[in-house]
């Protein structure tokens, strides 16, 4: 065992402070070093723990996905019945000239009507 002059007692989660007690060695600088090393350690699990904890944060839980996915079904749903830009345009250029058509015949039938042999 270590010699009781040596031991160290956790004062917060980074520091640490010499227990009460007597005596001598060279043990102490030994374990001084390693703990540390493992203060830094600790220091860097923390951090990583933090980034983990932060990216957690972020993903959704499986309820979220499912009422996300329950939205974009009601959206679809009401976006079929409905045109689209490119169906109204095309559809309304279609029905305009038909329009035209139909008004030029109705317009020139006494200068069509002999051309197609009707009295």
């Amino acid at each position: 065992m270590a010699d009781p002059a040596h031991r160290l007692r956790l004062v917060d989660t980074l520091t640490y402070e010499r227990a009460e007690g007597g005596g001598s060695g060279s043990g102490g600088d030994e374990l001084k070093e390693r703990v540390e090393k493992l203060e830094n350690l600790v220091t860097d699990v923390r951090l990583s723990l933090a980034r983990i904890e932060g990216k957690l944060e972020t993903l959704s839980t499986k309820e979220g996905l499912g009422s996300l996915a329950e939205r974009v079904s009601r959206v679809e749903g009401s976006l079929e019945g409905k045109l689209g830009y490119w169906q109204f345009l095309t559809t309304s250029i279609g029905l305009g000239s038909l329009f035209i058509a139909a008004m030029t015949l109705v317009l020139r039938w006494p200068d069509i009507k002999p051309m197609l042999g009707i009295p």
